[in-house]
């Protein structure tokens, strides 16, 4: 299995070559179909993921209806954060919208990999952090600026997004219908 990746993050450059060994015994690669769960609503997310390649969309469920609340890409870490760190039922569904390959760390060998290796911990903090940062400054985003705006905020910031989610789940998560966010897309 190819560490790589993993390894050219800039927060783990400062682990040393037994702890890529132990992680490399415990990661495993998964691939998910398009349309495959990565996590259901009421699962305990049991593992957190590093996106090698493809695409998953976060879903909120309310009243029978999907909500679109986030989406996981390349080089991302994808989690059911709260499920995850509290080993609970999940509020919320991750499903695959590409055929994509993750890595997969449990919960029960991260644990062993902070007790074994403390300078991981300020590893694991600071992708926590960014993961953190990432999911506040959403709100605001989706509260604050007009229909137009956030796609072209989505579109500037997150172009590969718009060009492989699809106009359904942009939409979604944009907070408007597909015919507001076409009307969006191609202005008259």
């Amino acid at each position: 299995m190819n560490l790589e990746s993993l390894k050219n993050l800039s927060s783990f450059n400062q682990l040393s070559d037994s702890f890529f060994s132990d992680l490399q015994s415990v990661l495993i690669q998964k691939e998910f179909s398009r349309g495959q769960y990565y996590l259901k609503k009421g699962e305990i997310n049991q593992f957190i993921g590093f996106v090698m390649n493809g695409l998953f969309e976060g879903i909120h469920h309310e009243n029978d209806k999907e909500y679109i609340n986030w989406f996981w890409k390349e080089n991302e870490i994808v989690v059911g954060v709260r499920s995850f760190l509290k080993q609970a039922p999940a509020f919320m569904s991750i499903r695959a919208i590409e055929n994509s390959k993750v890595l997969m760390l449990s919960y029960k060998d991260l644990m062993m990999l902070y007790t074994k290796y403390p300078e991981f911990n300020l590893v694991g903090r600071q992708l926590l952090e960014e993961a953190l940062i990432n999911m506040a400054e959403i709100s605001p985003f989706l509260r604050m600026n007009s229909a137009r705006e956030k796609y072209e905020i989505l579109l500037n910031e997150h172009p590969q997004i718009i060009k492989r989610a699809s106009l359904k789940s942009i939409a979604s998560y944009l907070g408007v219908t597909s015919e507001t966010l076409s009307r969006i897309r191609n202005p008259t």
